[in-house]
């Protein structure tokens, strides 16, 4: 049943159903459907959302040990690993409940920070511009605008979840919050130019962001643009890229030669993972591999 419910919260996840409100009711609907029909088992909303808090206790307890000099995730077995048991010991005289976690397994800590962490809506004031388009919300806003130009969502910084019971919106809430999107989404787009590579401000300004209900409309390609599109990645870069990827730990050979494949065909997806934190870093790229 977990695997089954994590499978199905993060396809909800990349269709858009996770705002930084919280889960939509449909993801809710999809995931009680998903279990009944493959697990054979009737479940609630209530027991998802039960779910998810267990989830979310596990996520803020390993995240903190993690953060804790001489410990580190074993992704072999999907538990924590300490330097020694010395250091065990000392962090659980300190903090006597996270004593389960020497021996728990936790087989999807790869997903959690997708499924666990609250999407953040930037806060910006309409008076101030300058404030609006700083540094930080341009570069976190114009990677997600170049990787999912087609996706109503957007992943940013973490910040704590709230799993209280989310009733459904009216329609004039559906409404405003729809117009908020837009607003918010043209405004996107202003400060990506700002910060976009030239490299990569002309394939932006040659297309156009797919509408909610629409088709996307895609102009011709001009010469110049076709030219650098298939041109091949420069072999500094390329030795770069490695590195980088071989810097994540817990990855497999064979997982490493994957997402090395795929970042060297498109840049984008490496100038996204460089823009994430560490610990993002492996779920991000599990992901990709997974589409």
């Amino acid at each position: 049943m977990d695997r089954v419910l994590n499978a199905t919260l993060l396809e909800q996840h990349n269709l858009g159903n996770h705002l930084p409100s919280g889960w939509k009711p449909e993801a809710y609907e999809t995931v009680v459907e998903a279990v009944r029909d493959k697990c054979h088992v009737i479940i609630t909303r209530a027991h998802v959302i039960n779910r998810l808090k267990t989830w979310h206790a596990y996520y803020s307890t390993v995240k903190e040990i993690l953060n804790t000099d001489g410990f580190s995730w074993d992704w072999d077995v999907n538990m924590i690993k300490a330097d020694s048991d010395e250091i065990w010991d000392k962090y659980i005289k300190d903090h006597p409940e996270a004593a389960s976690y020497k021996t728990k397994i936790i087989e999807n800590w790869g997903d959690l920070p997708l499924i666990c962490e609250k999407l953040r809506r930037p806060v910006r004031k309409k008076t101030d511009p300058e404030t609006e388009c700083g540094n930080n919300f341009q570069v976190e806003n114009a990677i997600a605008e170049l990787e999912n130009s087609h996706n109503t969502s957007e992943l940013s910084l973490p910040v704590d979840i709230d799993f209280s019971e989310q009733e459904p919106l009216t329609e004039q809430e559906q409404q405003q919050q729809q117009e908020e999107e837009q607003q918010r989404q043209q405004q996107q787009l202003q400060a990506t130019d700002e910060v976009t590579p030239n490299y990569l401000r002309s394939w932006h300004k040659s297309t156009k962001k797919r509408n909610r209900v629409g088709e996307a409309v895609v102009p011709p390609m001009s010469p110049h643009q076709q030219q650098f599109s298939d041109a091949p990645l420069p072999r500094s870069s390329a030795k770069r890229i490695f590195a980088e990827l071989s810097n994540v730990k817990g990855l497999q050979d064979s997982q490493l030669l994957q997402i090395y494949d795929l970042v060297t065909e498109n840049e984008r997806k490496f100038e996204s993972f460089m823009a994430l934190p560490n610990h993002l870093r492996r779920p991000w790229i599990m992901m990709q591999i997974r589409k």
